[in-house]
């Protein structure tokens, strides 16, 4: 027979004890619950599980919090006498850290081991019994500090680990403001908004989600592109022709928009942040996303040409209009079939020589890692990857090999 697992010293109880413990009530904590429409100054403790779940703390709580965490390190600690049920409220340690923190057991395991939610964070840890620590009840009558939320519009949304993560650099210690939109209720969870200056973390997540996708085509079938910035044979990036008409009304908006629109501040930065930048190239505004900011030089993508470019914050300006942080980029990234590996530079360079800034009869052959792997044709219906395989046996035929030198 298995061995069942055991929880140490407080595995066996007696009869008494048993009963005794049954009929022990449980503390409970209460919480804040804010009303509809009403406007607050939040810090997001812990997101970790998405706009889905995000966990509030109130700016005007920060300084109860201080102090109760204060008087939580000076009292003595005394093990749980108590079996821990789901609800029970405990003191606990947070993790790699002396500090002390009000919790309260969501879930037992198996191996008698304990989740439990710290009350005033949001987010959650294991504990074996013997790390649980009776609370005095002074300490359970103040409200909890975190309270949990949807963020309103991300319920329809398909999710990926780059909007997620673009979400969680937003929220990440920042000031917010929160607009609460509904009230909760016995099933779902109250719904706010969150905006951090003038972006919100909608804006945030939609940005990070928008990719233009052309579905696998059959052998007959192929798109007309025009190559817009090229990195290598495994990163280049395409427009439709079809599209190029609503880009050129996008960039006319662009360029109205940036006249009045404000500038951003360093604080406000994130990477994903949607926003728009003056091109090095033509000194003109385009569509960009933040990549990265180090001493306010930022690095940016132009989400609808490829290429991404390092420019100071004041050369930055936050969209006015949501037309401009919700239509798709006009970029698509490509690889070149059968090519997507090649990184050395003789093949790029000739993939640059041949494809730059042309148009392209394009079918999309498969999808590795969300980015397709396409042929291109050009108006004589010549391959492009024929065309780079003669480039690069030219450019082999004309190297001379070491061994065949002579020193003169």
């Amino acid at each position: 027979m298995d061995q069942q697992p055991t929880c140490s010293k407080y595995t066996h109880f007696n009869e008494e004890d048993e009963k005794v413990e049954e009929t022990k009530p449980l503390s409970r904590y209460t919480m804040y619950i804010l009303p509809k429409h009403s406007v607050h100054n939040v810090y997001v403790s812990y997101a970790g599980n998405g706009p889905h779940e995000i966990w509030i703390q109130l700016d005007s709580a920060k300084q109860i919090l201080s102090v109760l965490g204060e008087k939580l390190s000076k009292i003595p600690l005394q093990t749980l006498k108590y079996k821990p049920k789901i609800g029970t409220a405990c003191i606990v340690k947070r993790y790699k850290s002396t500090l002390r923190s009000r919790g309260m057991v969501v879930d037992i395991r198996a191996n008698c081991t304990y989740m439990v939610l710290f009350v005033d964070y949001g987010n959650t840890a294991y504990f074996s019994w013997d790390e649980m620590y009776t609370i005095p009840s002074r300490f359970i009558q103040p409200k909890v500090m975190a309270m949990r939320y949807t963020l309103a519009e991300s319920q329809t949304l398909q999710l990926t680990s780059e909007s997620l993560h673009a979400f969680r650099k937003f929220c990440n210690n920042k000031l917010l403001k929160m607009l609460v939109v509904e009230e909760g209720t016995l099933e779902s969870l109250p719904l706010c908004k969150l905006r951090f200056g003038n972006v919100t973390a909608i804006d945030i997540l939609k940005s990070n989600l928008m990719l233009r996708y052309l579905p696998r085509a059959a052998p007959d079938v192929a798109t007309d592109v025009t190559i817009s910035h090229v990195n290598n044979c495994g990163d280049f990036y395409i427009q439709e022709k079809s599209s190029i008409s609503e880009l050129r009304k996008i960039n006319a908006i662009v360029q109205q928009n940036c006249r009045t629109a404000p500038t951003i501040h360093g604080s406000q930065l994130s990477e994903g942040l949607p926003c728009c930048a003056v091109s090095p190239v033509d000194n003109k505004w385009y569509r960009t996303k933040v990549l990265s900011n180090i001493n306010d030089v930022v690095k940016v993508s132009y989400i609808d040409y490829g290429d991404k470019h390092t420019v100071k914050l004041t050369d930055l300006r936050m969209p006015r209009t949501n037309r401009l942080t919700t239509t798709c980029p006009f970029a698509l990234k490509c690889s070149l079939s059968g090519y997507d590996d090649r990184k050395d530079s003789p093949a790029n360079g000739a993939l640059y020589k041949l494809i730059a800034a042309r148009e392209f009869k394009m079918r999309v052959v498969a999808y590795k890692n969300a980015v397709p792997q396409v042929e291109l044709l050009d108006e004589e219906g010549h391959s492009v990857t024929e065309e780079l395989e003669k480039e690069l046996h030219s450019l082999s035929l004309g190297s001379v090999p070491e061994e065949d030198q002579t020193e003169e």
